[in-house]
């Protein structure tokens, strides 16, 4: 059962609770950090294969009007990828993300909105980056520590996800256990250390909830193990990290109202310890988080 005493007994706000002594990473040229309370990162998808049909932008155009109105919507930050990570999609080269990516992030800088590229590869990384690319969403495990190198050297910030094995397309099974964090927090110590020979220290870290894996279809199963995780977050805190979660959707249960569903992970994952919100309901999102922190508030007289 959840319990919420422990944040009504002690007049501690969701969005604070459970966070303290976490690194503080700033985002782009703003005066907000990540690790400070919830930060919300929106979703612009140029992949046609992307199974949130909201978050797709056919065009560079559409992409960057998107992103521009999701952050007039309350996102503090933009994640934009151009290869889909379901299963069994096809990998997009590193030339072609460069060539689409890179006047997106260059347009949107321009313009003031903080992005995060989600990709796996040094060179678009590079070229991302290099046009103002705040955020680095590392959708596969390195090869190498080149791209954790690239990154440290724009002096930007990482996301490293764990989904228990090389590239999320290609994910097979999640590995049985009754602890829906096994191996997690030893994962990420070893990329944490691989990142730090290179110089990269501003890392955040995703236990890889929105990942699909085939031993968890679309169901009761998937639901319950992306409940645990988000629900479980904060155990990750003590790798002194901020901790990211892409909010699932839960078809089997919201079905026509899908869009709701991102709505109760976000609760979830506000108690749970979570300060990166991954969404595609940024307005819904944003208006969740701004009830939660009127949890700490003073009754009015």
């Amino acid at each position: 059962m959840l319990d919420l005493a422990p944040y009504l007994d002690s007049g501690l706000s969701p969005l604070t609770a459970s966070r303290e002594g976490l690194r503080r990473y700033p985002i782009g040229n703003t005066d907000k950090s990540i690790g400070d309370g919830i930060t919300i990162m929106g979703v612009v998808n140029l992949s046609t294969l992307s199974r949130y049909r909201e978050s797709i932008a056919i065009s560079p155009e559409a992409a960057i009007n998107r992103a521009r109105r999701l952050v007039l919507e309350g996102a503090d930050l933009v994640d934009i990828g151009c290869e889909s990570t379901s299963i069994n999609t096809p990998a997009v080269a590193a030339k072609e993300q460069a060539e689409t990516l890179v006047p997106i992030v260059a347009a949107l800088t321009e313009s003031g909105v903080p992005v995060s590229i989600e990709t796996y590869h040094p060179s678009v990384a590079e070229k991302c980056l290099a046009v103002g690319a705040a955020v680095i969403n590392i959708t596969a495990i390195p090869d190498s520590n080149d791209l954790y190198r690239v990154i440290a050297e724009h002096d930007a910030t990482g996301i490293i996800c764990f989904y228990g094995g090389d590239n999320p397309r290609d994910i097979s099974s999640r590995p049985a256990h009754s602890d829906p964090l096994h191996g997690v927090a030893t994962f990420f110590e070893t990329q944490i250390d691989r990142a730090a020979s290179v110089g990269l220290e501003q890392l955040v870290l995703d236990p890889g909830a929105g990942f699909t894996y085939r031993d968890l279809p679309d169901g009761p199963v998937r639901v319950r193990h992306q409940l645990q995780v988000i629900m479980q977050s904060a155990r990750l805190n003590a790798l002194g990290r901020p901790i990211c979660n892409a909010l699932p959707h839960a078809f089997t249960f919201f079905g026509e109202e899908l869009r709701s569903g991102e709505g109760l992970f976000a609760v979830l994952a506000a108690i749970g310890g979570t300060s990166l919100f991954r969404t595609h309901e940024v307005r819904q999102i944003e208006a969740i988080v701004q009830c939660l922190a009127l949890v700490a508030q003073p009754p009015s007289v």
